[in-house]
């Protein structure tokens, strides 16, 4: 009987162990939380009325924060398939009248990629991506800008597309 309480014990804690390694801490623990799906790749645009549509109440944009995960199926030759969620960056529209836009990029489950030649990769086991949208987020992730300066590099001298556009 002694031999048996040990053991049980001894695979109690081997196994609250594990699973408190094998868990991280997940954005979706805390705040109030909206699923949207995606199905093709391009800019999204959610804005006030989306919300009043789908009876969702929200204060300023600036408390709207979107993540999401790497497109595509997982890897099966990746050791680390992690499908940790990633904050988003976002652009916010403000207009005149108190409205706003808030625009991200969503990736379609199909992917693209390059090895020499492109190839397509067509998603076996789901048709939809799925963003989280976060209501009550501490700040949003905006998208840095970056601002350059005339004559730098960077700089793309729009005249001579202009010129080129036309002949």
């Amino acid at each position: 009987m002694h031999k048996r309480f040990l053991f049980v014990t001894l695979l109690y804690f081997v196994c609250i162990f594990q699973t408190s390694l094998g868990q991280n801490a997940s954005p979706l623990q805390q705040g109030k939380w909206i699923k949207i799906a995606v199905t093709q790749s391009q800019f999204y645009r959610i804005n006030q009325a989306w919300f009043k549509k789908h009876n969702i109440p929200v204060g300023s944009p600036d408390k709207i924060s979107i993540w999401g995960s790497k497109p595509g199926m997982l890897d099966p030759k990746e050791e680390d398939q992690t499908g940790f969620l990633q904050a988003t960056p976002t652009a916010t529209l403000l207009s005149t009248n108190n409205s706003w836009d808030i625009l991200f990029w969503g990736d379609s489950p199909h992917s693209i990629n390059q090895q020499g030649t492109w190839g397509q990769q067509t998603n076996l086991y789901s048709d939809t991506t799925f963003y989280f949208v976060q209501i009550d987020a501490a700040k949003s992730n905006l998208i840095e800008e970056i601002s350059l300066k005339h004559g730098s590099e960077d700089e793309v001298d729009q005249r001579w597309k202009r010129r080129s556009h036309y002949k």
